[in-house]
């Protein structure tokens, strides 16, 4: 009788063991991997919350730099935004003490709701003329620089620097400028 209590005792004991087991798998498993699951999308949840707020709360400061973006581009009439670009060169040079050789300006076609201005200017001067030409340029599209009266949509996409004598106290400046110009219609 000894043994048929233990048999029953291990048959319980094993019984119990493949409840737990099942209960482990069928039940525990799935549990401990949805709130992992939803843990994870919780700090998602909370971290996306918190990128919407600081967005929301800087939201005031990125619409004004677009706005200033935005005016600092050039006039949607071609021979205004040609004009403009042109008088600004003329302006960076003289103040810069430069001579500027020659200036081509072009078109570049788009088909989209904005154009490009590209203008090829070749310079020559000292290494210090042209180092307040090309500051002035660049400093042409920062609308918080107060001292340009005129903020253009301008970008430096090309410099080329080369020596003109033998002790390199004349350069030559070839240099290529981008602008922007936006609300253009395709017909323009």
């Amino acid at each position: 009788m000894e043994t048929n209590n233990n048999q029953k005792r291990l048959l319980i004991i094993a019984g119990i063991m493949v409840a737990i087991y099942v209960l482990d798998v069928v039940v525990y498993e799935p549990l401990a991997l949805s709130w992992a699951q939803r843990a994870a999308r919780l700090k998602t949840l909370k971290e996306s919350l918190s990128s919407g707020q600081q967005l929301i709360k800087s939201g005031p400061a990125l619409r004004q730099r677009w706005t200033n973006m935005m005016n600092a581009t050039l006039k949607s009439d071609v021979s205004l935004a040609q004009s403009d670009m042109l008088k600004a060169f003329d302006r960076w040079a003289k103040d810069s003490g430069i001579a500027v050789t020659s200036i081509h300006p072009q078109w570049k076609a788009t088909g989209e709701d904005y154009a490009m201005l590209e203008v090829r200017a070749d310079a020559t001067g000292n290494i210090e003329s042209l180092t307040k030409f090309l500051y002035n340029v660049e400093r042409s599209h920062n609308p918080r620089d107060k001292s340009e009266t005129e903020h253009l949509g301008v970008r430096i996409e090309d410099v080329e620097v080369s020596t003109r004598d033998e002790n390199g106290r004349v350069l030559s400046l070839v240099l290529q400028v981008s602008g922007l110009q936006l609300g253009v219609t395709p017909d323009q």
